[in-house]
């Protein structure tokens, strides 16, 4: 299991250390007069009132006819709005501040505007800004913090680290454990590979960060081990600022609690039209059961497809003695167990709620929702520097749930056109010309030969406003909406799709999808980390007829969750490796899927940017309502 993390997205915890630590009271020569403004600038701020005090102190500034005051009062000012993460308000106080400043207020003022970009979401930006060096001493802990939420942001935990790590060696007391559990966090983030090649680590206070993260990744399964490897740290590394309070409470986390109850119950529709996914659930569960060195007592109840006998299999496995419960697996199912008005035993359901409804405490839902692959889908264009989308999707229910998860993950503002394609049709060069404005580029034209009253020569112009094009297809229309792209002048515009453009199986047809990036499940291309108790090939034989794999993934990432579901949700942050992606649970009881980045190649398909996972699940909107 990898490491767990109080702190989580990482990106926002850093910025709130960062803001925590940033000092917004001004700092005052001993002898002078207050200025009126800055007199209630400062008793607003003792009160708690920041939103006031920003103000006041940029009054303050306003109003003062000394030079050095005024940039004194409007970094105090800039400083309590970006802790308010109010980026507008703090960026009119900088572009108030005089052409000329002095080095030190050049760096203070280089040091907000990082700040500012990390809030608007442009920590490329802000990276930038914090290169320079050397910085000032009075500057160097917040540079160090800003460095570390920056390269978080950038997807570089290793270096995030590293930087945080520096800044612990002259943090303040009260801030030092934080700051550990966000090293350690960090850490967690860091490919095991990438761990595996930095061993032996120097034996400096960083090295011992990457020792410690190494041997609880190796170890995490192996309770015991554990503790026996963290004694032997502990006395390679007697003064390291995890050994006296972080590792011993790790070592707690990782050994108390992970091991699987007694007997587990399966609410599974064993018969009826989804006995066919059920079976391959069961044997996914099955094999990492019998993979596992722990055996509890397994019972299987048929609870049916339409969810009216799930509450009482329910009732009747926590009678027999039922510690935790896998399932249900369809939604109608899940949305019956969840009106109950309490689960006195944890569930951990095969499918996820409907958008805005929550269920009692207990519960815990992971499936395969093609959300998921949106979210991942739009994580991946965000690395690849993808400013600007399109997207091309199916008419009905499915495809308006997977655009607008992608365009909520995305960004909407950046999402510049969305067009609806028949799927039963094979000509989509209708949709293709609207996705494109080559229909109002063909308007354009009609209307400029009407006006002149000639004939004029003609060659359609696509739109160059977009850099990528999301597309939401199954195998079949992808093999068509792929080839009439390049028709239509898009061929060099990347396609980003999700796994359902993908059959499971390369073949023949395939060429059709050639350059297209899809997000995939890492057990599919055997980069799954956690031990896969049997192999896809294997797997592959037992289900000739394809289709069927996803699902054996999920019953055995189900069997693996068992033990760990209660500690990851109370660490947010903490990943398990698994076939179905790099598994997490959020504070509602959601596991999350990080899923691996594929592209299809004229004679297969290949995962891309060694095995890197993306996909985090949007924070919720609204309150979520229960779903009875």
């Amino acid at each position: 299991m990898d490491l767990r993390s109080r702190f989580a997205p990482l990106a926002a915890v850093l910025l709130a250390l960062v803001l925590a630590s940033c000092g917004t009271q001004p700092t005052r020569a001993p002898e002078r007069e207050i200025n009126i403004y800055e007199q209630r600038a400062l008793e607003a701020q003792e009160a708690g009132e920041l939103e006031q005090a920003a103000s006041l102190f940029g009054d303050a500034a306003a109003t003062t006819r000394d030079d050095a005051e005024a940039v004194r009062l409007r970094f105090a000012a800039a400083n309590i709005w970006l802790e308010l993460e109010r980026p507008g308000a703090a960026r009119f106080q900088l572009s108030r501040l005089p052409a000329v400043l002095t080095e030190q207020q050049q760096w203070q003022r280089q040091l907000l505007e990082a700040r500012l970009h990390l809030i608007e979401d442009a920590p490329e930006r802000a990276l930038a800004l914090l290169e320079r060096e050397p910085v000032p001493e009075a500057l160097a802990a917040r540079w160090l913090k800003a460095r570390a939420q920056a390269l978080s942001a950038l997807n570089r935990p290793l270096d995030a680290a590293r930087a945080l790590s520096a800044w612990l060696e002259t943090a303040p007391a009260e801030e030092r454990m934080p700051g550990e559990e966000m090293v350690w966090a960090l850490l967690s983030k860091v490919p095991m590979e990438e761990l595996s090649a930095l061993m032996p680590p120097a034996p400096d206070t960083f090295g011992g960060w990457l020792e410690l993260a190494y041997l609880i990744r190796e170890l995490r399964l192996r309770p015991d081990e554990l503790g026996e490897a963290m004694q032997a740290w502990q006395m390679r590394y007697p003064r390291h600022p995890a050994s006296a309070r972080l590792m011993p409470q790790l070592l707690v986390r990782y050994q108390a609690g992970l091991r699987y109850p007694s007997e587990i119950a399966l609410l599974l529709p064993m018969t009826g039209p989804l006995a066919s996914a059920a079976e391959s659930i069961y044997a996914g569960f099955a094999a990492a059961y019998y993979a596992s060195d722990d055996r509890p007592r397994i019972r299987v109840y048929d609870v049916g497809a339409d969810g009216r006998h799930v509450a009482t299999a329910y009732e009747e496995a926590v009678t027999a003695g039922a510690e935790f419960v896998v399932g249900p697996l369809t939604k109608e199912s899940l949305v019956a167990l969840a009106g109950q008005a309490e689960l006195p035993v944890p569930v951990l359901a095969l499918n996820t709620l409907p958008d805005g409804y929550t269920g009692p405490a207990g519960l815990y839902q992971f499936g395969l929702p093609p959300e998921d692959e949106a979210w991942a889908a739009a994580a991946f264009a965000r690395s690849r520097d993808f400013q600007r989308a399109v997207m091309m999707l199916p008419q009905g229910e499915w495809g308006r749930r997977v655009g607008a998860s992608f365009a909520r993950a995305f960004g909407e503002e950046r999402v510049l056109e969305t067009v609806y394609y028949n799927p039963a049709l094979n000509d989509f060069s209708d949709s293709i010309q609207a996705l494109l404005n080559l229909d109002a580029s063909a308007r354009r034209y009609r209307t400029l030969r009407g006006v002149l009253n000639r004939s004029m020569e003609f060659e359609p112009y696509r739109r160059q406003d977009a850099d990528v094009i999301f597309l939401a297809a199954y195998p079949r229309e992808g093999r068509l909406i792929r080839p009439q792209l390049r028709f239509f002048h898009a061929i060099e515009m990347p396609v980003l799709a999700t796994s359902h453009i993908y059959t499971g199986t390369w073949s023949i047809a395939d060429q059709d999808l050639e350059s297209v990036m899809f997000m995939e499940m890492p057990w599919m291309f055997g980069v799954d980390d956690g031990a896969a108790p049997l192999s896809r090939e294997a797997v592959d034989e037992l289900w000739p007829e394809g289709g069927s794999t996803r699902l054996y993934a999920l019953g055995m990432d189900a069997y693996r969750l068992v033990p760990y579901v209660d500690a990851m949700r109370e660490f947010p942050g903490e990943t398990l490796p698994g076939g179905t992606g790099i598994l997490s649970v959020d504070r509602d009881g959601r596991v999350v899927r990080k899923l691996v980045p594929v592209r299809f190649m004229n004679n297969g398909v290949r995962v891309l940017l060694d095995a890197a996972t993306f996909g985090e699940r949007p924070h919720a909107e609204s309150e979520p309502r229960p779903a009875r």
